[in-house]
């Protein structure tokens, strides 16, 4: 500073004069000092502009302090207090019934035991499990419930609150909707075990409900189980049927071809004269080798010769007429015996094949109906229903607790995006 001053002060100077020291000194002294009143100005204007400015902070803290705590109050001591009101005092207690049970079969088969379905038991049983599951939420199970326990009545007590009583006016459309709150599933993998837990408004109600559940699954296990063996026991009289009537047209056919050649059995026919040309042919060689023994024994007009030669002939004749019958015509349309037989043998080959499927077909529908007689399914309870000794819901301290958190962070949400807006907007 005082290297500044000097530069301002600019003075002749001799080295040897007092006076011009004096008048030197006496200057920086003055400029010293006016710099000091410069300083002391600036000061005096920066200390105003920080008050003013952390005042006017002050000022919209104070003036945003009134709406904040309106807003807390609005938006999360308010609710609260409800919520607090509701849970503690005026919520009905709901008690829990819980029955455990699992779709089982005998000799591990499951919905397809009858239907042939072998290998996948784990899997049937997983599909029982479903359908029951899906069966217990249904409206179906609601208008069973109705005439066994009126569950439109069980939920419209006057006892209950008003948030959670039921209409009795409405239709049973919106009693399902009640009810899917009421009711809980789960099934395990692999197992398949079905887990139901069901909420009413008592003890006693909520063990009546669950027993009727078990009841009602049950009565649905034995229809899926009745109607899959008399669905098994129909499809299998229904081939018994169809094999039937493919018997009875290939035995038919075969009665027609014999009756249209005259022969009963074509292949004992042609095996038959096979044989006895074959006899013939040995008889011929036969007299042909007494001929020979005689030409060279007796003269040639022995009476011997010509017995040999007529019965030769004859062999001949037979012969002939024989190898006639398996190449001439036979029967309406003329045909030779060769052909009598291939189409005998395709039309046996059709008998055989229906007689052997008629069989199977009747050994199916026994089996069906030896299966029918037992118990194909059934419901297999691991966990009774018992009565409830102390509510389940609702948590008459986490659940005030739960809405205090939940409005209180509603509430910090709104202050944070309210902030955000006021600050851009500035």
């Amino acid at each position: 500073m005082n290297q500044e001053v000097a530069s301002r002060v600019r003075l002749p100077a001799r080295s040897g004069s007092p006076d011009l020291l004096v008048r030197r000194n006496s200057r920086l002294r003055e400029e010293l000092r006016r710099q000091a009143r410069e300083a002391r100005l600036q000061r005096s204007v920066v200390r105003p502009s920080a008050a003013a400015f952390w005042g006017a902070e002050v000022r919209a803290i104070a003036e945003f302090r009134l709406p904040l705590m309106a807003s807390f109050i609005v938006v999360a001591v308010i609710p609260t207090l409800l919520a607090t009101l509701y849970f503690v005092f005026i919520a009905s207690s709901q008690y829990l019934s819980e029955a455990r049970f699992a779709v089982r079969a005998s000799e591990h088969a499951g919905l397809e035991s009858l239907s042939g379905a072998a290998g996948l038991g784990g899997l049937a049983e997983i599909q029982d499990s479903l359908i029951i599951a899906n069966y217990v939420k249904s409206l179906a199970v609601v208008e069973a419930l109705e005439e066994r326990v009126n569950l439109r009545q069980l939920y419209s007590r006057p006892g209950i609150d008003w948030f959670s009583r039921f209409n009795p006016n409405r239709p049973i459309e919106r009693l399902e909707r009640s009810w899917r709150s009421q009711i809980d599933t789960a099934i395990e993998s692999p197992s398949g075990i079905i887990t139901v837990k069901v909420w009413a408004f008592s003890p006693q109600d909520s063990l009546k409900i669950a027993q009727a559940i078990v009841s009602l699954s049950e009565d649905m296990v034995n229809k899926l189980g009745e109607r899959t063996r008399t669905d098994a026991i129909s499809q299998a009289e229904k081939e018994l049927e169809r094999s039937e009537v493919r018997l009875r047209k290939a035995r038919s056919a075969v009665r027609d071809l014999r009756n249209e050649v005259g022969v009963i059995d074509p292949a004992r026919t042609n095996e038959g004269i096979g044989k006895l040309i074959a006899d013939l042919e040995s008889d011929q060689v036969l007299i042909d080798q007494e001929i020979a023994t005689a030409r060279r024994t007796l003269s040639p007009s022995a009476p011997q010769f010509a017995l040999l030669d007529a019965r030769r002939q004859a062999v001949r004749e037979n012969i002939a007429l024989l190898k006639a019958r398996l190449t001439s015509g036979t029967g309406s349309d003329k045909d030779t015996l060769s052909a009598v037989m291939t189409r005998y043998d395709t039309l046996d080959l059709e008998r055989q094949i229906a007689e052997r499927q008629y069989t199977a077909a009747a050994a199916a529908l026994e089996q069906a109906r030896v299966a029918a007689e037992r118990q194909g399914m059934y419901l297999a309870t691991f966990v009774k229903p018992v009565l409830a000794q102390e509510h389940d819901w609702p948590h008459r301290f986490w659940m005030p607790m739960a809405a205090a958190l939940l409005f209180g962070l509603l509430w910090l949400l709104l202050v944070s995006a309210f902030e955000l807006m006021r600050h851009i907007k500035s």
